[in-house]
């Protein structure tokens, strides 16, 4: 599962990057929209929202019927579909244990994007029936307060957190003389450092 502590932290950048970046492997991986309340995947990857998560709990469709495949590469994706007004009661049911069951047969990695967890329950519910949750925040925004309540969040529900994502973080560039420069990016003219953005996992 990969979520954030609060919104606009990049969750569903990364959770598309790094399922991008499995499936680049030769493996075979899912991506789910889990965020019943503000999808985005389908967005990312301009795909329809007509059939998806939603409507497979609610059995209107069978996960093949709403499974968008070969979307990039060795990776399939379902969205959240039509909007839900009971996300949290259909992210913990019985029917969304044995979707999990069914898909985590068929793929090498199935990646859950799922709401922040400091805002509603949905994440927790979901990240519990999951190996663990991978944490996105973002340098210059997000705080320690908020980062430190998910993580008890987590900790209190006996969730596993695999690890921490540090979005656009920033790294400055230093001179080591005889013109090498330490960084992917060179100096300016002016002499002043450049920074670059990136992501970093720990």
């Amino acid at each position: 599962m990969v979520s954030s502590p609060m919104p606009d932290e990049g969750k569903s950048t990364i959770s598309a990057n790094l399922a991008i970046v499995l499936a680049q492997t030769g493996a075979q991986v899912l991506l789910i929209d889990c965020d019943l309340r503000k999808p985005s995947i389908n967005r990312l990857f301009k795909l329809p929202t007509h059939k998806g998560l939603t409507s497979i709990l609610c059995g209107i469709d069978k996960i093949e019927e709403a499974l968008n495949e070969n979307v990039v590469q060795n990776l399939d994706i379902i969205t959240a579909g039509p909007t839900s007004p009971n996300p949290s009661e259909l992210l913990g049911s019985t029917r969304m244990s044995e979707f999990l069951s069914i898909v985590q047969k068929a793929y090498d990695y199935v990646i859950l994007d799922t709401t922040p967890i400091n805002i509603v329950s949905d994440a927790i519910i979901v990240a519990k029936q999951t190996a663990g949750a991978l944490l996105v925040v973002r340098q210059g925004q997000s705080r320690h307060d908020q980062l430190n309540k998910a993580v008890e969040s987590c900790g209190f529900a006996g969730v596993n957190i695999l690890g921490i994502v540090i979005n656009e973080a920033r790294a400055p560039v230093s001179y080591y003389g005889d013109g090498l420069y330490y960084g992917y990016k060179y100096p300016a003219a002016s002499g002043r450092k450049q920074y670059k953005n990136n992501s970093a996992v720990f």
